[in-house]
């Protein structure tokens, strides 16, 4: 089983943004080198918040020790383990939403 196209939308400090991957592997973060967040995020993201894993057919979320968390669903995300995010799913890194939407064959 692989990924076809993850979605995500992520609502930002002005607007609300639609970014498409076909990545196994998404940063999050404030760094010039994450996917996600080196814009429009605000001063609640982390440089380094969160990483994405494509693993077993599904997409995963772990925390990269952010000062501000990452939660799934109003889970909270540990570092130590990383939580299941399925097709639309609502991720909350820092204070910003993001919805995850992806097909498998």
């Amino acid at each position: 089983m692989y990924v076809m196209m993850t979605k995500i939308v992520f609502h930002g400090m002005t607007s609300i943004h639609n970014l498409d991957f076909d990545l196994d592997c998404i940063a999050i973060g404030k760094h010039p080198s994450s996917h996600i967040g080196s814009y429009d995020f605000g001063t609640q993201l982390s440089r380094h918040h969160a990483v994405l894993n494509w693993s077993e057919g599904v997409w995963w979320v772990r925390d990269l020790g952010s000062l501000h968390g990452t939660y799934v669903n109003s889970r909270q995300v540990t570092k130590e383990t990383p939580v299941r995010v399925n097709s639309g799913d609502r991720l909350l890194v820092g204070n910003h939403e993001l919805r995850l939407w992806y097909e498998t064959r």
